[in-house]
């Protein structure tokens, strides 16, 4: 299911949100005006290729200072 995003219905305000009862710091109304997402060619382009940041099938290893690298080490048996 893709993911909704909500803004502020004063078109002034440029804050989002992925929460329709979050209130605008703004105004103090709620930010319940759906968006309409439109993928870019960069999107498609990536996603037919399978690129992106995680490949599939491939274990990765976060360290204690938050740095990711493909974990080597299921690899070896």
């Amino acid at each position: 299911m893709a993911k909704k995003f909500y803004v502020c219905g004063n078109s002034s305000h440029s804050y989002v949100t992925d929460d329709p009862s979050t209130i605008c710091p703004s105004c103090h109304f709620r930010l319940n005006k759906e968006l309409s997402y439109v993928a870019g060619s960069g999107a498609k382009r990536l996603t037919t290729e399978g690129g992106g940041f995680v490949k599939p099938l491939v274990a990765y290893m976060i360290t204690d200072d938050l740095e990711c690298g493909v974990d080597v080490a299921k690899g070896i048996i």
